[in-house]
């Protein structure tokens, strides 16, 4: 498997959710939040890792559902795989800032492990 642009070596385990695995990394290999995963012909990222990660790095990753393209300033293509998911489906349980948080970065794309609209503000590109 590739992760991050580099081959490397690590479990994956099967879940009853199609578009959601389970990657245990070797010992000495790191998985960080947000790394971008290519595996059986599909494009992922890692959302969630464990912090125990003394002798390996187990993490949660989703299966991209969609290629985000945009140009930059200097007129660049660039294209990114990412998760874009309904927000209309997910349910408030309370109203704290961190609730508020992750119904905001469910409901956006992320690059990167980065929250779509961020990542633009941060780089100031422009949608395609």
């Amino acid at each position: 498997m590739i992760i991050d642009d580099i081959e490397r070596q690590a479990t994956i385990i099967d879940s009853d959710n199609l578009n959601e695995k389970t990657i245990l990394s070797t010992v000495g290999e790191y998985i960080k939040c947000g790394a971008m995963i290519e595996w059986a012909n599909y494009h992922w990222i890692v959302k969630e890792r464990d912090a125990h990660d003394e002798i390996y790095t187990r993490a949660k990753m989703l299966q991209c559902n969609y290629l985000l393209r945009w140009i930059d300033d200097n007129a660049a293509i660039h294209e990114q795989w990412c998760v874009i998911e309904d927000g209309t489906k997910l349910k408030w349980r309370c109203h704290n800032s961190l609730a508020y948080w992750k119904r905001y970065v469910k409901t956006t794309p992320l690059i990167a492990g980065i929250p779509l609209e961020r990542y633009y503000q941060s780089r100031k590109m422009k949608y395609a």
